[in-house]
C-alpha cells in the first residue's frame, strides 16, 4: 500500500511538472520577438550568419565581423529552420530540457517534490526570457540554459559513484562547455563557478575520506576529466575544423585570439589611464600611436573619421568627455578603421596586422618612443587599487538587481526596426514579428561633400531617426563640380539611404574629420541642396516617401501577456522568500552539519550557485565601472536561473533542519 502510494505522489508530481512545461511551451509558441535587423553587430551579426550557413556558405564571405562573435546562435537559427521551427521555439526547447535536467538532478539530491516543481514553475517564470533583452535575437537565453546544463553536469560528474555514469556526466559536461565557449567569450564565469564546485567537492572529500582515499581515486578522477575534454572537443573542434578551411585560421572568435588581444592590450597600455574610468584609449593615445607605430600608419587616413562616428553615437557614454570611445565600442570602432585599411582581405591578413600593430606598440613603448603602463595583453580594461571600492559597490547593486529578478514592466514585445521585407524575413525564421504603427520612412539619394576629407553618415546617440539601409560610394562627378568651382582639396560621397523618422525633428548627421560633424534634417525632406554648417555641402538628388504597413497581431497575445505578467511577479516574491530561508539554511550548515551529512552535496549546489551569481554580479560590476552601464537584465539574466536554484536548494537545509526540530517535540 505504501509503495503504491509513493508510485502515484511520484507520478502526480511529475505529470505536474510536465504540466509546466507544457504550458511553458504554450506560453513560448507564437509570443512575439524584437527583430533589430538594422545591429550589424548583435543581432543582425547573427542573423546573417544564420542565412550565410543556411546557403551553404557557412558564415558568409570574410570581413570583420564574420568571426567576431561565437557561431553557435547563428548554428541553432539554422537547425530550428532546416527541422521547420521559429528559432525562438528551439531556444525554448533547450530551456525546457535544462529545466527537465535540473528537476531530475534535484530530486537525486533530495530536494522535496515540492520545492522541485516551485523551482519548475520559478524557472519558466525567469523574468528575464519575457524581457524586451529576452526576446532578441542574441545569445543570453542560450547562455543561460547552457550554463545551467553545465552546472548540473559538473556537479553530478563529480558526485557520482557508479564508473560509467561517472563517465557520461563528464562527456555531457564537456559538450556543454564547449557549447559554451561557442557562444560567447567570457568563459571566466563558467569556469569561475564550476571551478569552485570542484574545490568544495574536493574539500568535502577531505574531510569525509581522508587523503589518502581521496588520492586512490586518482584514475576515476583523471577518466572522468579526460571525457571533460574529449565532450569540449566534439563541440568546438568541428568549428575550428570548418573556420581553418573557410577562412585559413583554426579559431572561433577573433575575440579570443592571442594576436587581437596582444594588440588591444597594447593600445590600452599606452598614456594615463584616463580620469573617467570608462576610455580605454584616449584620443591623445591614440593619435600617438598613429604618429609613432609604423604597423599603424595605414590607419592614419580612416581613424579620425571612423572614431567621429562611434564617438557621437556614445558622446554621453562619458559624461565631459565629448569625442572619446567609451569601453568595448572603441574595439568595434578599431575594428572598422582596420577594415577600411585593407587589412581584412583574409583572416591570415587581418591576424598578421594585428600581430604587427601589438609588437610594433610594444616595441614603442619599451624603448621609450610611447609614454605606457605595464605591458597587457587582454582586452580587459585596467582596474586599479583606487577603483575596488567602486566595483565592490557596483557590484553589490548587480547582485541586488538579480537576486530580485529585476526587469522591465513585462509588455507586448514590438518590432519597427528595419524594412518590412527584412522584418517578414525575421517571423519566419527567428518568431513572431509585431510592428508599432509604422513610422514616416523615406528613401534618399545624393551626396555630401567635406573641405577635406570624404564624408560618412551615421546617428548620434538618442537619435529621432533610424538608418535601415545605406550605401555610400566615390563621387568622382561632385568632385568634378567642385573643381570647376575653383574648390580644390574636396573629399565626397554619394549615398542612397533607407530612414525612419520615429519623431519629430528627426535627422541624420554627416561626419568629417577630427570629430567635426553637421545635423542633416530630414523631416519632410525635398529635392535640393542640404543646409549644412561649413565646411559641408550636400544635395539630395531624389527624396521617395515608403509607406508601411502595420502588422496584425495573435489573438492570444493579450492572454499571454497577463499569465506571463502574473507569474512573473508571483516568481520574484517566491524566489526572495526562498532567498532569504536558503541563506539561513546555508549559513547555518557547517554548525549542523554532524546531524545533516546527507545535504553535503545540496550544500555544494547552494555554494556554486550562488558563486555562478555573485562571479556574474562581479564580472558585470567591473563592466560598469569600466566600460558602459551594464546593471540589466541584458548582461544580468543569465545568472537569474542561478538566483532559483539557490534559493531552492538552500532552503532544502532549511527545512531539513526545521523538520528534525519539530521530531525532537
Amino acid at each position: 500500500m505504501v509503495k503504491f502510494l509513493y508510485s502515484e505522489t511520484n507520478l502526480l508530481f511529475k505529470l505536474a511538472v510536465l504540466a509546466v512545461i507544457i504550458f511553458f511551451l504554450f506560453i513560448s509558441s507564437n509570443y512575439p520577438i524584437i527583430a533589430f535587423p538594422s545591429r550589424v553587430h548583435d543581432d543582425a551579426l547573427f542573423f546573417r550568419g544564420l542565412e550565410s550557413i543556411m546557403q551553404g556558405a557557412w558564415l558568409g564571405q570574410f570581413d570583420n565581423l564574420t568571426l567576431a562573435k561565437g557561431p553557435l546562435l547563428s548554428i541553432l537559427g539554422a537547425v530550428s529552420s532546416i527541422i521547420g521551427i521559429q528559432e525562438k521555439m528551439l531556444e525554448a526547447f533547450l530551456y525546457s530540457a535544462m529545466i527537465l535536467l535540473f528537476a531530475w538532478s534535484a530530486r537525486r539530491l533530495g530536494v522535496t517534490r515540492s520545492l522541485v516543481l516551485i523551482a519548475v514553475f520559478c524557472l519558466v517564470a525567469n523574468p528575464y526570457l519575457w524581457s524586451g533583452a529576452g526576446r532578441r535575437y542574441v545569445r543570453e537565453t542560450v547562455y543561460a540554459s547552457l550554463a545551467m546544463g553545465f552546472f548540473v553536469m559538473t556537479l553530478l560528474t563529480i558526485m557520482e559513484e557508479q564508473k560509467k555514469e561517472g563517465v557520461f556526466f563528464a562527456l555531457a559536461a564537456g559538450v556543454l562547455s564547449g557549447g559554451l565557449f561557442l557562444t560567447r567569450e567570457e568563459d571566466v564565469w563558467w569556469i569561475s563557478f564550476s571551478s569552485v564546485i570542484v574545490l568544495l567537492a574536493l574539500l568535502r572529500n577531505l574531510f569525509v575520506f581522508g587523503l589518502v582515499t581521496v588520492l586512490s581515486k586518482w584514475k576515476t578522477l583523471a577518466i572522468r576529466l579526460s571525457f571533460v575534454v574529449l565532450g569540449s572537443g566534439l563541440s568546438i573542434g568541428p568549428v575550428l575544423i570548418i573556420n581553418y578551411f573557410h577562412y585559413g585560421i583554426p579559431i572561433v572568435s577573433e575575440f579570443r585570439s592571442p594576436e587581437f588581444k596582444q594588440a588591444v592590450g597594447a593600445l590600452m597600455r599606452v598614456g594615463h589611464i584616463h580620469p573617467s574610468g570608462f576610455v580605454p584609449v584616449s584620443r591623445s593615445a591614440m593619435a600617438e600611436v598613429l604618429a609613432s607605430v609604423e604597423a599603424a600608419f595605414s590607419l592614419r587616413a580612416h581613424w579620425p573619421r571612423i572614431a567621429a562616428v562611434w564617438g557621437g553615437d556614445l558622446r554621453f557614454a562619458v559624461p565631459g568627455y565629448e569625442g572619446e570611445l567609451a569601453g568595448g565600442w572603441f574595439v568595434w570602432a578599431l575594428r572598422d578603421a582596420v577594415a577600411a585599411a585593407g587589412h581584412y582581405r583574409s583572416a591570415p591578413s587581418a591576424r598578421d596586422f594585428y600581430s604587427a600593430l601589438g609588437a610594433g606598440i610594444n616595441a614603442a613603448c619599451d624603448e621609450g618612443k610611447l609614454l605606457c603602463r605595464a605591458r597587457r595583453d587582454t582586452l580587459a580594461p585596467e582596474l586599479t587599487k583606487q577603483r575596488i571600492p567602486e566595483l565592490i559597490t557596483a557590484s553589490w547593486r548587480a547582485l541586488l538587481f538579480t537576486v530580485t529578478l529585476s526587469s522591465l514592466p513585462i509588455t507586448a514585445p514590438r518590432s519597427d526596426d528595419g524594412e518590412p521585407s527584412k522584418l517578414d524575413r525575421w517571423n519566419q525564421v527567428i518568431g513572431p514579428v509585431v510592428k508599432n504603427s509604422p513610422p514616416t520612412s523615406y528613401s534618399l539619394s545624393g551626396w555630401l561633400a567635406h573641405q577635406k576629407v570624404a564624408p560618412a553618415i551615421g546617428l548620434v546617440r538618442d537619435s529621432k531617426a533610424r538608418i535601415n539601409w545605406l550605401e555610400c560610394y566615390p563621387a568622382p562627378d561632385v568632385l568634378s563640380h567642385f573643381d570647376m568651382l575653383g574648390i580644390r582639396g574636396v573629399g565626397a560621397t554619394r549615398f542612397n539611404l533607407k530612414v525612419d523618422c520615429l519623431r519629430s525633428g528627426c535627422a541624420i548627421t554627416a561626419f568629417g574629420s577630427d570629430g567635426d560633424q553637421s545635423v542633416i534634417k530630414i523631416a519632410n525632406p525635398t529635392p535640393g541642396s542640404l543646409l549644412l554648417a561649413p565646411p559641408f555641402w550636400g544635395y539630395l538628388d531624389v527624396v521617395t516617401p515608403i509607406a508601411r504597413q502595420s502588422s496584425t497581431f495573435n489573438a492570444l497575445e493579450n492572454f499571454k501577456v497577463n499569465i506571463v505578467s502574473f507569474s512573473v511577479n508571483g516568481a520574484r516574491l517566491i524566489v526572495l522568500f526562498l532567498c532569504a530561508l536558503s541563506t539561513v539554511g546555508v549559513l547555518i550548515y557547517p554548525f549542523i552539519r554532524k546531524n545533516q551529512k546527507q545535504c553535503d552535496w545540496i550544500f555544494i549546489a547552494a555554494l556554486g550557485s550562488a558563486a555562478a551569481v555573485v562571479g556574474r554580479c562581479l564580472i558585470i560590476g567591473y563592466i560598469e565601472i569600466s566600460s558602459w552601464h551594464a546593471i540589466n537584465e541584458d548582461y544580468l539574466g543569465p545568472a537569474y536561473p542561478f538566483v532559483i536554484v539557490y534559493a531552492i536548494v538552500g532552503t532544502t537545509i532549511f527545512l531539513n533542519f526545521i523538520s528534525k526540530i519539530l521530531k525532537k517535540y
